[in-house]
């Protein structure tokens, strides 16, 4: 194929590489350029175009796309029309996709310009999900290269990709018991099962919860079966340690077989696979307690839908085998430090003239239709009492040593944030802003005037009293009742502003 800038005059035939606005019109990229397209083109001016135009033996995006699709095409699978050289195939069933990687690698390194793309491989799919899409890249592909891609895909062991759907199956539990582990954890787990199973229309039929011996665990496998069960779990009370573990033990001595212990994905590293006759068991581990994914859930899904789980399958699940964490697992792969949080105890709050919000102040401004909330900390606990005590003691010093007004007031602010600060380990401050302030009610404001005015003021005066002694308490508690009702005042002159 040959691509690029062709006069008008050569351009007939070809397909255009980017779309083009002609006046009202526009030619989509991929218009296949005849007379009429020419014609416009050459009235609006345009001299060139960039094309592309296919040599005699390539096949068009579309119809290579389909072919190869066609070729790729299984019963469970169903595809939709091509389009800009692309189809989409899509699930017919709930079940895994299932797929060849090697064969579908290998038609991807034939050219750049064919490309098939599907879901992970064991993905879960649902019905009418896509699961795959061929995409041919340019407008066209040599055919030769094509018929490889095709050869490819009919020399496969096999089809190219296909969904295995759920199948319904009795699900029989063991569980063993230990002291140590409490009837209420293995009631959860059988729920958590039960819902694993939920989705492939499998029921947990019967569990017998016996002690933690091989000899018990042997015996409750072939009731199981004995009753019906195409499928049994097994939730040791104990982790699996060992291939003669209890678990593998118990399913040899049924006169099963155990074909893997231990799996490289994590959490789930100590499953036990085998079987009793021609009866799934699967020795779960303790992480299978948890709903979060973990191996268990690899190894029942695929059982589920009828997929044989080879030792070859289980060595290759090492990359990627490594899961979110579980927490609640007895024994998690590291030991994460709790982290320390911080302990705030005060903050201040300058916001100036607000002069660059034009118009607005910036802590009373809405965002999003809420006031901003610059609380410090949530409201938990509060200790005035020391607060106020080694601010007054602060607050009489100045007073003692400045004896003016302005002083005391700055002493007493300055003592209450000490206080705060000294207020001893886990203190907690409850930070007012002005943002709150405008959502106070009236009420609010009022009371907060009145504790502010009648206890907070009054309560550093006396403490000025202690310290400065003589009669200079008396000032002290006028200057501190004025200083608090200030504060309450204001806070109501805010609120009424605000029309609360």
């Amino acid at each position: 194929m040959k691509f690029g800038a062709v006069p008008l005059s050569e351009a007939s035939g070809a397909y255009l590489a980017h779309a083009v606005k002609v006046g009202d019109a526009r030619f989509k990229k991929g218009t296949q350029l005849h007379e009429v397209e020419l014609e416009a083109l050459k009235a609006a001016g345009i001299a060139s175009v960039i094309v592309a135009r296919p040599d005699p033996t390539d096949v068009g995006e579309d119809e290579a796309a389909t072919r190869l699709a066609l070729s790729a095409r299984h019963l469970s699978l169903r595809m939709a029309s091509a389009a800009t050289g692309r189809v989409n195939i899509y699930s017919k069933e709930d079940g895994l996709f299932v797929v060849n990687k090697s064969a579908i690698d290998a038609i991807n390194r034939i050219d750049p310009s064919i490309t098939i793309a599907t879901l992970g491989e064991y993905a879960t799919v649902t019905h009418d999900q896509m699961a795959a899409t061929v995409k041919i890249i340019p407008f066209a592909v040599p055919e030769a290269a094509l018929t490889r891609a095709v050869a490819v895909v009919e020399q496969s062991n096999g089809p190219l990709f296909r969904v295995a759907p759920w199948q319904t199956r009795r699900v029989g539990l063991v569980a063993t018991t230990l002291p140590s582990l409490k009837p209420e954890v293995m009631d959860k787990t059988a729920r958590i099962l039960a819902t694993r199973l939920a989705r492939s229309g499998s029921s947990l039929m019967a569990e017998l919860r016996v002690t933690h011996d091989e000899n018990a665990v042997a015996g409750a496998i072939k009731q199981l079966a004995d009753h019906g069960a195409e499928l049994v779990v097994v939730f040791g009370a104990s982790a699996v340690v060992d291939p003669e573990d209890v678990i593998p033990q118990g399913i040899r001595l049924s006169g099963g077989v155990v074909s893997q212990v231990g799996m490289p994905v994590d959490p789930g590293n100590l499953l036990v696979l085998g079987k009793f006759n021609d009866i799934p068991v699967i020795g779960a581990p303790g992480c299978a307690r948890s709903p979060k994914e973990n191996g268990f859930d690899w190894i029942l899904d695929r059982i589920l839908c009828g997929i044989k789980v080879t030792p070859e399958d289980f060595s290759g699940m090492g990359v990627g085998g490594l899961l979110m964490e579980i927490e609640t697992r007895p024994r998690p792969r590291e030991t994460v430090p709790a982290r320390r949080q911080p302990k705030l105890c005060g903050l201040l709050l300058a916001a100036g003239r607000s002069s660059r919000m034009g118009g607005s102040h910036k802590l009373a401004a809405l965002f999003d239709s809420e006031p901003s909330d610059l609380t410090l900390s949530s409201t938990e606990s509060w200790r005035p009492t020391r607060g106020v005590f080694l601010g007054g003691i602060l607050l009489g010093l100045v007073y003692w040593l400045v004896k003016s007004f302005p002083a005391a007031l700055a002493g007493m602010v300055t003592g209450m944030l000490a206080g705060w600060v000294l207020g001893g380990p886990g203190v907690k401050l409850r930070t007012i802003t002005l943002a709150e302030t405008f959502r106070w009610s009236w009420k609010k404001a009022a009371q907060t005037a009145v504790i502010y005015g009648l206890v907070i003021g009054p309560l550093f005066g006396v403490a000025i009293g202690l310290v400065a002694g003589q009669r200079e308490w008396e000032r002290g508690f006028i200057y501190g009742r004025g200083a608090g009702l200030a504060i309450g005042l204001g806070t109501m002159l805010i609120a009424g502003l605000r029309g609360g």
